[in-house]
């Protein structure tokens, strides 16, 4: 499963991320307790899937561009439907079999996984749409990070801004950027 592999071994993505905030020994305790922006890595990885696959040798490869396309499509639908059934049953007060139920009509994944996921969001609400937000905020620096420095732009040297201090709150990780920016341009 091709999606899996990129999570599971892209760069930039959770092993990274882990990696990165194991070896900070100053890092505050509850960020190197809260692991939540790992999983906005996650998101990011399956995004970049798509650049990824367009790349020639790559080893994802072997499986064809319609089944990458359609795997790609479906983990998007499933995140869309995660933001739906996690404000349905916080805000809306949906009951489980509701969350269950909206899974299953609108993915294509077996009913195992909707029901594990609706349990998932009755025990951490909001964590979908953190996961998103984190996902938005961290795209928008990478293009405003683009803008900025033009041809200087290095994508591994942002992704190494992004994940050298481990999970951080948003406005801070956009101040780390911004440093970042600045002394790249001086």
């Amino acid at each position: 499963m091709p999606i899996i592999m990129v999570v599971e071994n892209f760069p930039t993505g959770v092993e990274r991320s882990k990696s990165s905030v194991t070896d900070l020994n100053s890092t505050p305790f509850l960020p190197r307790v809260l692991r939540e922006s790992m999983a906005t890595w996650m998101l990011r990885a399956h995004r970049s899937m798509v650049w990824t696959t367009t790349m020639s040798n790559s080893p994802l490869e072997e499986s064809s561009s319609s089944s990458r396309n359609f795997g790609r499509l479906a983990m998007e639908l499933w995140r869309a439907c995660r933001l739906v059934v996690d404000t349905g049953i916080h805000y809306k007060k949906w009951t489980r079999e509701q969350g269950i139920e909206y899974y299953a009509n609108n993915t294509p994944n077996p009913k195992d996984d909707a029901v594990k996921m609706v349990e998932r969001h009755i025990i951490m609400a909001g964590q979908a749409t953190a996961y998103k937000i984190g996902m938005i905020k961290i795209l928008e620096l990478r293009e405003m990070a683009k803008q900025k420095l033009g041809e200087d732009f290095d994508i591994r040297q942002f992704h190494d801004v992004v994940l050298t201090n481990g999970p951080v709150p948003l406005n801070v990780l956009e101040n780390l950027v911004n440093e970042w920016i600045a002394n790249a341009r001086s």
